[in-house]
């Protein structure tokens, strides 16, 4: 052969395979399609020569129920699901649109030259419908639904690291709305993340050097006149910011798995200032302590509260652990067996943020539930919504019906406290008679109330 031949077959040759090898970097196996590198390459390329009127946005899409549909019917299946999932978006985008695979059955995609961020909500409102129609795997139909974060540049950021990163924030925001959606990104987002990085080794480090606190707010009878019981609320003594309510970091706390150990904590707490209480000659009440969905779901929680009860000598009726409606509807029928064995105890159970809208009233009948506390949501704007007095009323009626006692949180003015005794709520707990405060000043109010009829110990 001639060597100049040779040679431009070797060149040939040599490019050939750096094309090759050049698209196996750059573009996924399965799908073909571009990889996290290319697209994060055209991504970049788009925000640097964006025009300056036209705006640019970039999707983070995550199959819902991937996994259970891989799981189940095994990964060759899997795949299959990933290349008709690519052929639908493929054929819902404008061929100009860039489409990747950026993980396991996560997809991004760069829409560019848009007018207004409704153009990109419409791009994906138009993905979501596609994501709902079934996909035929073996002859059969199964479906997998789409979540879809949006950010839009220059509006959430004019650079590749934070468009990306804010593309992912909203699409935790399309999960938490329930799936089957998209959210657009929105800065306090971003905000609320930046507040959780900072607090969660904080927050672990709390545990461990006892920042917490447990305040109490006051349960008052009908009249509004007696206390008979009282809620305990953790608050968060931090070194730097002072009093942190429970809103901003229990969400957390659950997220990284320690509520296990701060509701184990409330519970030791509020049993010995308990104690402390019965010392000092209080009777004829009930402490409630709320429960965290891992103390009832991963522990032993009825073996937990007998040894407490033996501990600190405390009778059993004092005590009242409050349950989350939606935790009831989701852990029904694998937390019925606790909840039996703590009514054996003696313990009373009562079911929080009731009324919210997602009630169902086969568990009122079924668990042995002693109280339903009704949400603030529906006592704030009594008496000026009769919608809020109507459904309230029938709380109340409800409970009674079932032989519960009825609680209304929330209870701020003197209007809401006439209703809701007129309707004959049983208790009243709210800001009208008292904040949440320190165990030294509820111990002053329950004097107060002729409750304490001994100096502490």
């Amino acid at each position: 052969m001639n060597p100049l031949c040779q040679c431009t077959a070797d060149i040939s040759g040599i490019k050939a395979s750096e094309a090759k090898l050049s698209h196996l970097v750059h573009h996924d196996a399965l799908t073909n399609l571009p990889n996290r590198l290319l697209f994060s390459a055209r991504l970049d390329h788009a925000i640097t020569h964006r025009n300056t009127n036209e705006k640019i946005a970039m999707l983070h899409m995550d199959l819902d129920r991937f996994k259970h549909i891989n799981d189940s019917l095994g990964h060759t299946y899997g795949d299959e699901l990933l290349i008709q999932v690519t052929a639908r978006l493929t054929q819902t985008l404008n061929p100009t649109d860039i489409v990747a695979r950026v993980g396991g059955d996560e997809f991004a995609i760069l829409v560019e030259e848009l007018d207004d961020n409704d153009d990109a909500s419409r791009v994906a409102d138009n993905i979501v419908a596609a994501m709902e129609q079934p996909f035929t795997l073996n002859g059969h139909d199964y479906f997998t639904t789409a979540s879809i974060g949006i950010a839009i540049a220059p509006d959430h950021g004019e650079d590749i690291d934070v468009l990306t990163k804010n593309a992912d924030i909203a699409l935790n925001q399309a999960k938490d709305l329930g799936r089957n959606n998209y959210a657009l990104f929105q800065p306090e987002l971003s905000e609320s993340v930046e507040e959780w990085i900072k607090l969660e080794p904080q927050l672990r480090k709390a545990i461990s050097e006892k920042q917490f606190r447990l305040f109490y707010q006051p349960q008052m009878d009908r009249s509004g006149n007696n206390i008979i019981g009282a809620e305990a609320l953790i608050r968060w003594q931090h070194p730097e910011r002072g009093l942190i309510s429970p809103i901003h970091f229990l969400g957390i706390a659950e997220e990284i798995g320690l509520m296990k150990k701060i509701g184990n904590w409330v519970l030791e707490e509020a049993f010995q200032q308990l104690a402390i209480w019965r010392q000092a000659g209080l009777r004829s009440f009930k402490l409630a302590i709320n429960l965290a969905s891992d103390q009832i779901t991963k522990q032993n929680l009825p073996d937990k509260i007998s040894s407490l009860l033996n501990a600190y000598k405390i009778p059993p009726d004092m005590i009242e652990l409050e349950i989350l409606e939606t935790f009831l509807l989701e852990h029904q029928h694998e937390s019925s067996k606790t909840f039996t064995e703590l009514r054996a105890l003696g313990i009373n159970l009562a079911l929080d943020d009731f009324g919210t809208g997602y009630s169902s009233l086969s568990y009122l009948k079924k668990l042995p539930i002693n109280k339903i506390k009704i949400d603030q949501s529906l006592v704030r704007d009594i008496p000026e919504d009769a919608n809020d007095e109507a459904i309230t009323k029938a709380v109340i009626l409800l409970g009674h019906t079932l032989d519960l006692k009825v609680c209304a949180e929330g209870v701020e003015t003197p209007e809401q406290r006439a209703f809701l005794e007129i309707e004959g709520c049983d208790q009243l707990q709210g800001y009208l008679f008292s904040k949440p405060i320190d165990p030294a000043d509820f111990s002053n109010l329950l004097r107060q109330h002729n409750r304490l009829v001994a100096l502490e110990a």
